[in-house]
C-alpha cells in the first residue's frame, strides 16, 4: 500500500502496526546496523522474525515501499535503496514464509514524509493523516528516555490525553520483559487505548506482542523528528533540541525548555 493507503487502514480499522526498515532486516541477519542504539542480539533476531511472518487478527505489517519504488525519493535516498534493492532485495524475500510472499503489506516509510521525500506537497496531507490516528484518543507512548515524542511542537495535540513510558535510551530490547510488564500494568487502566511506540526494533516486536493481547499499538518510529524538520523546513537532516536523533552526528542536545516542561513531567507514568 502507499503511505496514504497505509495509515487510512489504520484509522479505519483501529488497527495495531509494525514497521520492518533496513535496520530490522539486518538485525534478524545477524548484521550490525549503521547506528548503535541497539545491539545485536540472537533473541531479538528470532522475535523480529516471528513477528515478520505472524498472523495476528488486526495487526498490519508494514514493509519498505522503496522495496518496489522509489521514484519520489531525493537523490541520495534514491541511491541508497536502488543500491540497497541490488544488494540485499532476494535475500529479504528469503526471511518471510512462503505462504506469506502474497500478503498485502502497508508502507513502512509512512513516517518518513518529508526529508528523503521529492515531491513535498504530500508531506501536509501525511501529517493530518498521521494525526487522524490519535485524534480524541487516550494516548499511551512507550519510548527511550530522550525521545520526547510530541514535546513541544503541535503533533499529539489533538489527542484526547497523553501519557508515557519512558525506556532505555539504547538497547531497549536488553529489558523488554520489565518493559512489556509496565506497559500491560498501565495500560489496563485506561479506556480504549492507543499505544504509541518509538523505540527502534524493540518497538516492532513490542507492539506485537500487544495486539496480542487486543491493546490496539502503532510502532511508529521517526515520525516526531520528521514533523519537526517538515515545521522547520530543514534542508539536511539536524539535530533537534532536547530530543534524540540516532541519524545526525550529534545525537542529543539538552534543551532547558524540555527538560523544565512541566506539562511533559506530569505526562510520565512509568520509567526504566
Amino acid at each position: 500500500m502507499s503511505k496514504e493507503e497505509s495509515i487510512q487502514k489504520i484509522i479505519k480499522t483501529k488497527g495495531s502496526l509494525v514497521r520492518f526498515g533496513d535496520g530490522e532486516f539486518n538485525w534478524i541477519q545477524g548484521i550490525s546496523y549503521k547506528s548503535n542504539f541497539q545491539s545485536l542480539n540472537p533473541k531479538m533476531a528470532l522475535r523480529l522474525k516471528q513477528v515478520l511472518n505472524s498472523n495476528v487478527e488486526n495487526l498490519f505489517i508494514a514493509v519498505p515501499g522503496t522495496l518496489e519504488n522509489v521514484d519520489n525519493l531525493q537523490l541520495e535516498a534514491k541511491s541508497f535503496w536502488v543500491d540497497y534493492n541490488l544488494r540485499r532485495k532476494n535475500k529479504i524475500i528469503k526471511l518471510f514464509d512462503r505462504n506469506n510472499l502474497n500478503k498485502t503489506y502497508l508502507d513502512a516509510m509512512l513516517g518518513r514524509f518529508y526529508m528523503d521525500t521529492l515531491d513535498l506537497r504530500q508531506a501536509n496531507k501525511i501529517v493530518s493523516l498521521l494525526k487522524n490516528i490519535w485524534n480524541d484518543r487516550q494516548v499511551i507512548i512507550v519510548e527511550g528516555r530522550e525521545t520526547r515524542f510530541g514535546v513541544g511542537n503541535d503533533f499529539l495535540s489533538n489527542a484526547k490525553d497523553v501519557s508515557r513510558i519512558l525506556g532505555p535510551v539504547t538497547n531497549a530490547f536488553e529489558q523488554y520483559d520489565e518493559l512489556f510488564t509496565i506497559v500491560k500494568n498501565k495500560v489496563k487502566n485506561v479506556e480504549d487505548p492507543l499505544v504509541l511506540i518509538a523505540l527502534g526494533p524493540t518497538a516492532t516486536i513490542l507492539a506485537h506482542d500487544l495486539a496480542v493481547d487486543g491493546i490496539q499499538s502503532v510502532d511508529i518510529g521517526h515520525a516526531d523528528i520528521e514533523y519537526e524538520w517538515f515545521l522547520k523546513k530543514a534542508k539536511i537532516k539536524i539535530p533537534i533540541s532536547g530530543k534524540y536523533v540516532n541519524e545526525t552526528p550529534e545525537k542529543f542536545k539538552k534543551s532547558a525548555l524540555i527538560e523544565g516542561n512541566s506539562q511533559y513531567q506530569s505526562e510520565i507514568i512509568g520509567e526504566i
